[in-house]
């Protein structure tokens, strides 16, 4: 198949009261044409271990032809602002969900790559590809390794990008795409 479901849980540690503002709502942007995204789960997670959970009608929702400069190639974007309520110094976020293709972008396959950049925090990631084992998966990486198993009629492969060390973006740097720790699956040749 052509098509990528993807269930995504992040969670965000706030570490200083300066962050509040900035972490305080979690944005994001979906193409309609092409994929359905649910909300499975958003909440704020207390130092002191309550969870506040996320209201449903708290949950604003933008389109990307509110301005006139995206209005023809952003019609079908939609952005989901997600707000965290009490959030203070301490707290976490979290937010799980569920992007749904519908249809493929480039007729004949799919593919997938992310970027680790170090400004990212990154604690601990695990990422897990798992297609129908008759599926000529193509798998690569830089900076990390990953493991590969057949299981009955599926295959996995999974990445865990262990804790890394923050460095702040340097002023006319190279992208990171062109050197941060990456991987990426295609179906393509």
């Amino acid at each position: 198949s052509e098509l990528i479901d993807l269930t995504s849980r992040t969670e965000t540690e706030v570490i200083a009261p300066s962050m509040v503002q900035s972490l305080g709502q979690h944005r994001l942007s979906v193409n309609t044409h092409f994929y359905d995204l649910e909300i499975v789960e958003a909440a704020t997670l207390k130092a002191d271990g309550r969870r506040v959970e996320v209201q449903r009608d708290k949950i604003v929702e933008t389109s990307g032809a509110e301005t006139s400069t995206n209005i023809l190639f952003q019609a079908d974007v939609k952005t989901r602002v997600v707000p965290f309520p009490e959030l203070a110094a301490g707290d976490r976020t979290l937010i799980v969900t569920r992007t749904v293709q519908k249809r493929a972008a480039l007729a004949g396959g799919t593919a997938r790559a992310l970027t680790f950049p170090p400004t990212l925090r990154i604690e601990e990631a695990k990422i897990t590809v798992d297609a129908p084992r008759d599926v000529k998966l193509h798998v690569t990486d830089r900076a990390l390794t990953h493991t590969r198993e057949d299981r009955g009629e599926r295959t996995l492969v999974q990445w865990i990008i262990p804790r890394q060390t923050y460095a702040a973006d340097e002023a006319s740097a190279v992208s990171t795409a062109d050197w941060a720790p990456m991987l990426g699956f295609s179906t393509f040749e």
